[in-house]
């Protein structure tokens, strides 16, 4: 009698597990199926309701209902099938009852995506920004990639007061959730002051980033063509120090170490030459080690361009002062240092470097900045062409202890 029982017994066994086994494997594509060969199959269930709620319009049926309420009979603590059963009320228009579901999945599992997704876009609505705020710092560590959804909301809510503080505090420790707020601030002109503003609240806690954010702020206000403000970002970063001493160049006496700012020496590393910021004496009277510019050419032909900085001027007249000096400075061509409109290109002054000057040479040249089509311009140390043959080598020393620029008041 056992073995007559056995042998049936054994048969329903195996045809379970083969619908199981078939069933997960037609979970993805063909869920219907993988419902009908297992009902038990959750993963299938979930599938087949994601997959016919997701459309904008679709269909309020008592079939999706039933999908929906049956699964959550099987499983009745999977954070997703309640979700999805948020979701199935929002599409109903009962948006308390959804938001109810989805407060019951999130205390089940904390970082259900659709869950998530849905809270912030009610609390945004319900404007209690800070409770959204929490949902985005949330999604942000656990879904980096899909932080973006949230850029064209973080402007809205850092405009208000409770927002901004809140995020301010909140996104301090995360360089990632920093420049995701930065982003979303520097595209709208209301809101690019507030970036500069938490710019300034993080300078406290990371004085590295706090530059590496500012930075970012003046190329993304310089790329969509916003000279003043990105100038009037920099400005701000800026210590009272700083910027008293700033009037139309940064860092004239290169007594700081380059911030890779566009309003502060951008210095371009190239073979055949190396640049230093050091400090000298004037004379040997001179007690005081004033810094200074270190340009130096190891004798191999070059083609030189390297040193620059963009400079915000208004229209009218200029003088351009230089203090420089040489040491066995040998060059094909001249050195210079011109001054130049950006767009359209237009040059305003060149001051040519005398390379037997080896003790320090103070000059001047005046020049004028237009009254239009000159809102961005760049001051930058080069030579002209030259063509880069052995018989065209730069060696010495170029060192420049200033340079300045000071407006002519008539």
């Amino acid at each position: 009698m056992a073995k007559i029982l056995f042998y049936p017994i054994c048969a329903i066994v195996l045809l379970a597990i083969l619908a199981n086994t078939f069933s997960v494997a037609l979970q993805g594509s063909n869920p219907e199926t993988a419902i009908w060969l297992n009902p038990l199959n959750i993963d299938a269930r979930i599938n087949l309701v994601a997959k016919k709620i997701r459309p904008k319009n679709a269909p309020k049926s008592d079939g999706l209902s039933e999908a929906i309420q049956t699964g959550r009979k099987y499983a009745p603590i999977n954070a997703r099938l309640i979700s999805l059963d948020g979701i199935y009320n929002e599409k109903n228009n009962s948006t308390s009852k959804a938001q109810e579901l989805f407060s019951t999945s999130l205390a089940i599992l904390p970082t259900e995506y659709q869950a998530l997704t849905y809270k912030f876009r009610y609390l945004f609505k319900k404007q209690e920004y800070v409770k959204a705020l929490d949902i985005i710092n949330i999604v942000s560590k656990r879904w980096p990639k899909r932080q973006n959804t949230f850029l064209p909301f973080l402007p809205v809510i850092i405009l208000n007061q409770a927002g901004f503080k809140h995020a301010s505090k909140l996104f301090s420790s995360s360089r990632q959730l920093r420049i995701l707020m930065i982003t979303a601030l520097v595209k709208n002109p209301v809101t690019i002051n507030l970036a500069v503003k938490l710019v300034q609240n993080w300078n406290a806690r990371d004085n590295n980033s706090y530059w590496d954010l500012g930075n970012f702020i003046t190329r993304k206000l310089l790329k969509n063509n916003k000279i003043n403000e990105a100038n009037l970002a920099f400005r701000s970063f800026l210590t009272k120090k700083q910027q008293n001493e700033y009037k139309y160049i940064y860092n004239g006496n290169f007594s700081n170490p380059p911030l890779k700012n566009a309003f502060d020496w951008t210095i371009k590393k190239q073979v055949g030459v190396s640049h230093k910021f050091k400090r000298r004496k004037n004379s040997e009277n001179d007690n005081i080690q004033k810094p200074y510019l270190e340009i130096y050419f190891s004798g191999k032909p070059i083609q030189y361009r390297n040193v620059t900085q963009v400079l915000k001027f208004s229209p009218g007249d200029y003088t351009l002062n230089v203090e420089y000096f040489a040491k066995n400075l040998k060059t094909p061509k001249p050195i210079k240092i011109s001054i130049y409109c950006i767009k359209p290109s237009v040059n305003l002054a060149v001051y040519t470097f005398d390379s037997t000057d080896t003790k320090t040479t103070a000059s001047s040249i005046p020049f004028n900045v237009p009254s239009t089509n000159c809102d961005l311009a760049q001051i930058y140390i080069h030579t002209d062409f030259l063509a880069k043959s052995w018989r065209n080598r730069f060696s010495g020393t170029l060192g420049i202890n200033n340079i300045s620029i000071e407006q002519v008041v008539n």
